[in-house]
């Protein structure tokens, strides 16, 4: 069984990771490089590398890897959310399975 603190750090490292995708994606539509949001998803890609090097500190690499596939689902969330993308039954379906594949992964 996985370090409950290393998966937990792993995880919040892929929602770092997701948002600054997102503040990424906002300073591409104004094609300014030093935005505001640029500099923001900057920091806190920083933020999501910090975090899972300090879980990888704590717990092997091949059973933490698995679990930054979960920076698919917070993009998918933020992009439906705050830029009005669709969500489809594929999308939904690739959701279940990165799940599953943790689920088994950490065990």
């Amino acid at each position: 069984m996985a370090d409950p603190a290393a998966v937990l750090l792993a995880a919040s490292s892929t929602i770092a990771a997701a948002v600054g995708m997102l503040f990424f994606k906002l300073a591409a539509k104004q094609q300014k490089l030093l935005s505001p949001q640029f500099i923001a998803g900057g920091i806190l890609f920083v933020l999501g590398t910090v975090l899972m090097i300090l879980a990888l500190q704590k717990e092997e690499l091949s059973l933490l890897f698995p679990i930054t596939s979960l920076t698919y689902i917070w993009v998918m969330l933020l992009s439906w959310k705050f830029l009005g993308e669709k969500i489809n039954r594929w999308k939904v379906a690739s959701v279940v399975f990165i799940i599953l594949g943790i689920t088994f992964a950490v065990q």
